[in-house]
């Protein structure tokens, strides 16, 4: 009876230890896809900032126009421009669907 009952127990501690170890992998895979966004969008920061500082000496030094724009529109038409970029140069929803739609061969 204590041998079934000992090889029962160690059953459940591989089976537990199983799940733990794709629940770790899983946990690991999760963090490292958030680090990597949270660093892309932190240095993606970098250059918008240099870009409105050097918007704002340029108009500082213009006297607040430039041919025809204010420095609230350029930075409106900076970030928009950005914005589009950013929609158009993600692959991901073309890639999804040619993956969905392939067939193996």
């Amino acid at each position: 009876m204590s041998t079934i009952l000992r090889n029962a127990t160690a059953w459940q501690a591989s089976r537990i230890t199983k799940y733990a170890s794709v629940f770790n992998i899983g946990l690991q895979n999760t963090f490292v896809y958030r680090w990597n966004y949270f660093l892309r969008a932190l240095f993606g920061l970098v250059p918008l900032a240099g870009t409105v500082f050097l918007w704002s000496a340029v108009f500082k030094e213009r006297g607040g126009e430039l041919h025809g724009y204010d420095y609230g529109s350029m930075i409106y038409y900076y970030l928009l421009i950005i914005l589009r970029t950013n929609f158009k140069s993600q692959p991901t929803f073309g890639k999804a669907k040619s993956m969905r739609c392939s067939r193996s061969r």
